[in-house]
């Protein structure tokens, strides 16, 4: 486990306050799967998929290639890949994301970037959608 305490940033409204049980560094490349239920950090690559029960975040330093399905991301670094959340993705200003977003909330920051398709998975109020 490693020892250091997630600290949310000003940008990061979906970050956890339990310590961090999965990282991966600066300079560190995973190719393949990833699943189980932790939060986890990543500073360097991952090329493959993500299934985690957990939050997911890409700092400025971290790239991700592949599709996932996560409790909720924040990307600050690049993503390419549809990403499906249970509850939120959040796109911070240094954050790219490629790809078909698909979860209950969305936030974009000024200078965030996101290229694909979105869809709030949300239930509507009954009879929202009929002509009166």
């Amino acid at each position: 486990m490693v020892s250091r305490e997630v600290v949310p940033s000003r940008k990061s409204r979906n970050v956890t306050q339990r310590p961090l049980e999965a990282y991966i560094g600066e300079g560190l490349t995973l190719k393949g799967s990833v699943s189980g239920e932790t939060d986890m950090d990543i500073d360097g690559r991952v090329e493959g998929s993500i299934h985690l029960r957990g939050h997911v975040r890409v700092t400025e330093r971290g790239q991700l290639t592949g599709p996932m399905t996560v409790t909720s991301l924040t990307a600050l670094g690049r993503v390419v890949g549809d990403v499906w959340a249970t509850d939120s993705v959040h796109v911070g200003e240094t954050g790219r994301v490629v790809g078909d977003v698909r979860a209950a909330r969305i936030s974009l920051d000024d200078g965030g970037l996101l290229d694909g398709t979105i869809d709030m998975d949300v239930e509507l109020p009954a009879g929202l959608l009929e002509a009166p």
